[in-house]
């Protein structure tokens, strides 16, 4: 077999390394190439990859650039083939998917197949022929262009777990062989469109550079992706700008244009069956009425009135109409799990801001289908007004530029950008201590900086105050040393995160805290050590005096960079902190943003007089960190909309 030239030694001549950008949607799937590691003169080069074919279908809008990502299985009922979007069929290979599943009405043929041997197998082979076929397209363009890729990145909405990573990994990893493992890396949807906008357009969304943070909410057919970051820019070298995750960092939901299209769709289809059981109506009559009449698809920018379809076909006129409670009801199923998602994350944000938890001004920055839709853009201004915030719309300001593709070429960007635990204190990162003096008081607004750049030199001492009551953990902040007062040892709680939760000492007194850093090729590590501090009696009076010290709790913690987030952790790139049963350490605590906490558990029935068919709660989604430890997801109640009362349906001859 033919090796690609873009497989062979990166140290062949002229041969340049990129880095591909994948993702994958419900029926079509982008792919794009980036330039490592241009001359430092020149902006780096980018390469499309574009699937060269004509695609069409009624329900999806196709691009020049998309492959087709629809794959076909066998009904495990009656063996009849049945077309399953590609982003849905990962829920398939997955043992932990079924709660996030129900989410997905549209995607029921999965509950079928989850425990069906032989449907795994063919999902995964039909998942693997898609990215094949886009790495055929990768390789004739690398051919070409003599371009050998170097690292992955892969775009993933933000419910999914580790369990998804890992099996997309596993199908990726063959296809691209000479790829490393660690060189795969997993974006989120609104991560990656993040890195394309400040790649691409931020001129144009913070023309006055005001704006210290933003949340992204990018609701895409499938679900909602958000993610809320500070602004790292660099004016200097625009490539080294990027985002830094902080708060409730990334979360989602599902639900989008996709389900509220399923369930339009799915009143029609109950209505003509309805008015058509007196004709014994086939499937084949329906999808002629479905096709003719563009039930599946609704356009997302359709106003919330009456929507009708009519269908002629052997001298009979079949009108079909919904009123705006039901089309309505269709849309708070179809969209309502994204609208609340965002509103609570807007006002969890605003109350950090109130409170003084985080500083410097915010705006929010809204994309997606989903978003066009009159109804769902006018919900979202209303709730940035709510809470003080401004709310820009990517569409309305770079929409004559605005690729499709953006998202492939957003993971290829952030594959692009690489950032060392050094790298993270010399860019301004410090380590602080901060303290509580007892658990029904709020951690304190500063903490004492213990470890910057200079720790790489030598250790760093502090002596802080043990009482029965006080507990101390370790935050991070990754901008103080460029912030102002960045040079003071008071250190700002705004801004920063939680990095690691110390030991409950066992003696009350003065204790010291030494911290280094210590580096060997790319590892570093953090060296701990707290020592108690005696006091000796001065001879002939009541003064005491300290003694020498007596260290009690000695460890060693190693560090790594989350490439997404840019944010320094504890632990391995692979392994959670807790994982690694780090003697001295107590367990660290799980990470609490949730991706759908304390939503409403209102029945969302709409306005129909019939009840709803019961198809059991549907859980909420899970949130996606980027640790190795995964919550279990709550529960939420939607269910499926209401059969109609009142149907406005007629037939003529």
């Amino acid at each position: 077999m033919d090796v690609p030239n873009w497989c062979l030694s990166a140290s062949q001549p002229n041969m340049t390394e990129v880095a591909l950008g994948i993702d994958i949607g419900s029926y079509g799937a982008r792919a794009f190439m980036v330039e490592i590691d241009p001359p430092q003169s020149d902006h780096p080069r980018t390469y499309q990859v574009s699937s060269k074919r004509g695609n069409h279908r009624d329900d999806y809008t196709f691009y020049d650039a998309d492959f087709p990502a629809a794959i076909t299985v066998r009904d495990v009922a009656d063996g009849t083939l049945v077309e399953i979007p590609a982003k849905y069929a990962f829920y398939a290979l997955t043992n932990g998917s079924d709660n996030l599943l129900k989410q997905h009405p549209q995607a029921d043929e999965l509950s079928r197949q989850h425990n069906n041997a032989v449907g795994r197998r063919q999902i995964e082979a039909g998942i693997g022929g898609l990215l094949t076929t886009i790495k055929e397209q990768v390789d004739t363009t690398c051919a070409v262009k003599r371009l050998r890729v170097g690292r992955i990145g892969l775009t993933i909405p933000a419910q999914w777990t580790l369990e998804f990573e890992d099996v997309y990994r596993r199908i990726v990893s063959p296809l691209f062989a000479h790829v490393q493992p660690s060189n795969i890396q997993f974006y989120t949807e609104a991560e990656a469109l993040g890195q394309y906008l400040l790649r691409e357009h931020w001129d144009e969304l913070d023309p006055e550079n005001k704006y210290a943070g933003v949340m992204f909410l990018d609701f895409g057919g499938h679900c909602m992706n958000g993610f809320q970051c500070l602004l790292s820019r660099d004016t200097v070298n625009p490539d080294r700008s990027c985002f830094i995750k902080v708060g409730a960092g990334t979360f989602g939901a599902a639900g989008g244009s996709e389900a509220w299209m399923w369930y339009l769709k799915k009143w029609f289809y109950r209505i003509f069956h309805d008015l058509s059981d007196g004709d014994n109506a086939t499937e084949n009559q329906w999808n002629d009425f479905a096709k003719a009449a563009r039930v599946k698809r609704v356009d997302p920018m359709e106003p919330h009135d009456d929507i009708t379809r009519r269908y002629k076909a052997r001298g009979a006129e079949i009108t079909i109409s919904l009123d705006q409670a039901e089309v309505q009801n269709a849309y708070e199923h179809g969209l309502g799990r994204p609208i609340e998602m965002s509103e609570k994350k807007i006002a969890e944000l605003s109350g950090l801001i109130q409170n003084r938890l985080v500083t410097g001004p915010f705006f929010v920055l809204a994309s997606g289908g989903s978003a066009r839709n009159p109804r769902t853009k006018s919900q979202i201004l209303q709730i940035c007004k709510d809470n003080g915030f401004n709310v820009k719309f990517i569409f309305d300001l770079v929409v004559s530029r605005f690729e499709s593709d953006a998202i492939a070429r957003g993971a290829a960007f952030a594959a692009c950008k690489r950032m060392s635990v050094r790298s993270w204190f010399d860019r301004g990162g410090v380590i602080a201590l901060q303290t509580r003096e007892n658990e029904k008081k709020q951690w304190s607004k500063t903490a004492t900086l213990i470890i910057d750049s200079s720790s790489f030199e030598g250790p760093s001492d502090m002596l802080f105050k043990v009482t029965e009551k006080n507990s101390h953990k370790l935050i991070c902040n990754p901008f103080h040393r460029r912030s102002e007062g960045g040079n003071t040892n008071n250190v700002s709680a705004h801004y920063s995160y939680d990095f690691l939760l110390l030991s409950k000492l066992p003696i009350k007194g003065e204790w010291y805290l030494r911290c280094c850093l210590k580096e060997q090729g790319d590892d570093v590590t953090l060296e701990i050590a707290q020592s108690l501090t005696p006091r000796i009696r001065v001879s002939g009076s009541r003064k005491e005096q300290p003694g020498d010290r007596k260290e009690l709790v000695s460890l060693t913690v190693p560090l790594y960079v989350d490439w997404s987030s840019f944010t320094l952790h504890a632990g391995k790139r692979d392994r959670d902190i807790n994982e690694l049963r780090i003697a001295g350490l107590p367990p660290q605590p799980e990470d609490t943003s949730d991706g759908e906490d304390n939503v409403k558990e209102e029945n969302q029935q709409g306005c129909s007089s019939d009840p709803p068919p019961s198809s059991g709660p549907q859980p909420s989604s899970m949130p996606r960190r980027t640790t190795r430890q995964r919550r279990p997801p709550r529960s939420y109640p939607y269910e499926n909309p209401a059969r109609p009362g009142k149907r406005r349906a007629t037939k003529k001859k």
